[in-house]
C-alpha cells in the first residue's frame, strides 16, 4: 500500500514509510486526542485543510460525496461546510475497530495510506507557495525539510520565520541581508518542537537502508530452455505476464490481488521493445513472427523486477511476478 500510494502521488516511498514510522511506528490507531490527530500518520483537520486547498481534483471528488453545492472552491465554502467535509475525510483515517482482531480494521488502515500520500503532496505544493522565488536556494533534502516542517507544525511557523528574517533585514543593506535558506528558517523558527521533529525524521530516513532485510527470493515460473535457435523458424506464441500481490500465500492470483495499471516492458534480444500496462493483473505480448529461441526480458520498471525466458515455438509463455504479502501482524505493543 505504501509503495503504490507513493507511486500514484509522486512521493518517494522510503520517505512515506519513514513518515509513518516516525509518527506512529505503524500502529494505525495511535491517537493524540488533544490535537485530534488520527491514523498512521497522525493527520489532523489542519492537514486535511491544506489538502483540500491545494488539490482541486481531490476536493471535487470528496465534495460530491458530502455536499450539495460543489461549484465553488473549498476556500469559498461556508465554514460549516468546510468543517463537515474535513470531518468526513478525517473519519476515513481512523482504523479503530473494537470488534476486529487487535482492535484494528486493517483494510481501513491500508486504504488510508493513499490519503496520507495526497496530504504529503499537498504540503509540497504549499511549500512551493511559501518559498516562492527563494526555492532555488534549497537542496532537494532541504525542500523536504521545509515541507515536513509545514506538515508537522503548519504553515504559520515557516511564514513567521520568513517574516522575522524580513524584519531583521530592514536594518541591513542588500549586501549583508540574511538569505532565506533552510539554515536561516531553522534559526528563526519559533515552533519549539519542529527542529527536534526534523532531526528525528531525517536521522530515521538516512538510516533506512541499515534496517533492510535480505531481499526475498521472489520466484516466478520459468519454462524449460527452448531448443537452440533455428534460423528461419518463427514463433506463433504469446507471453502472458501476471503481476499480483499474493495476500493469502497460495501462489494463485485472485481477482482482489491483481496489480493494475502497472507498466510492463518486454525487450527482445533483437532490440525490439514493447511496453504495456497491466489490466486485471495481466499483460499479453504477441510473439508471432519472433525468431524461436531468442531471449525475451520482462521488466517492471517501477518495481525493479526482471524475468527472462526464451521464446517458444508456439503456445503461451507464462511469466509470473508474485509479490509476497506483508509479515503477519504482531500483538499490540
Amino acid at each position: 500500500s505504501i509503495w503504490m500510494a507513493a507511486r500514484d502521488n509522486g512521493i518517494p516511498p522510503v520517505l512515506l514509510k519513514t513518515l509513518i514510522e516516525v509518527e506512529t511506528q505503524y500502529w494505525p490507531i495511535t491517537r493524540h486526542q488533544y490535537m485530534d490527530e488520527l491514523g498512521l500518520a497522525q493527520i489532523n483537520q489542519l492537514g486535511i485543510d491544506i489538502l483540500l486547498r491545494n488539490d482541486k481534483e481531490f476536493y471535487l471528488k470528496s465534495c460530491s460525496n458530502v455536499l450539495f453545492n460543489c461549484s465553488v472552491p473549498y476556500s469559498s465554502q461556508q465554514p460549516i461546510n468546510q468543517q463537515l467535509l474535513r470531518g468526513t475525510i478525517a473519519k476515513s483515517l481512523d482504523a479503530e475497530c473494537p470488534t476486529c482482531k487487535y482492535g484494528i480494521n486493517f483494510d481501513a488502515a491500508g486504504n488510508s495510506i493513499g490519503l496520507i500520500s495526497k496530504v504529503l503532496h499537498a504540503n509540497c505544493v504549499q511549500t512551493n507557495k511559501v518559498l516562492g522565488g527563494n526555492l532555488h536556494r534549497f537542496t532537494y533534502d532541504e525542500a523536504w525539510k521545509v515541507t515536513l516542517s509545514i506538515y508537522h507544525s503548519g504553515t504559520g511557523c515557516i511564514q513567521s520565520a520568513i517574516s522575522a528574517i524580513d524584519e531583521e533585514n530592514k536594518q541591513y543593506d542588500s549586501e549583508h541581508q540574511i538569505k532565506i535558506t533552510w539554515d536561516s528558517l531553522a534559526k528563526y523558527n519559533k515552533c519549539v518542537t519542529t527542529p527536534g521533529y526534523i532531526d528525528k525524521f531525517f536521522t530515521t530516513l538516512y538510516n533506512f537502508d541499515n534496517n533492510l532485510l535480505p531481499e526475498p527470493d521472489l520466484t516466478f515460473y520459468k519454462p524449460s530452455p527452448a531448443t537452440p535457435q533455428q534460423q528461419g523458424v518463427l514463433s506463433t506464441a504469446k507471453a502472458d505476464v501476471l503481476v499480483f500481490m499474493d495476500a493469502n500465500g497460495d501462489g494463485i492470483q485472485q481477482t482482489s490481488e491483481a496489480i493494475n495499471d502497472l507498466p510492463v516492458e518486454m525487450q527482445l534480444s533483437t532490440g525490439q521493445k514493447v511496453t504495456q500496462n497491466t489490466k486485471n493483473g495481466l499483460v499479453s505480448f504477441d510473439l508471432n513472427g519472433v525468431p524461436v529461441g531468442i531471449t525475451a526480458t520482462f521488466t517492471l520498471p517501477t518495481l525493479f523486477r526482471t524475468a527472462t525466458a526464451n521464446v517458444p515455438a508456439n503456445g503461451i509463455l507464462p511469466v509470473k511476478f508474485i509479490f509476497a504479502a506483508p509479515i503477519g501482524q504482531t500483538p499490540k505493543p
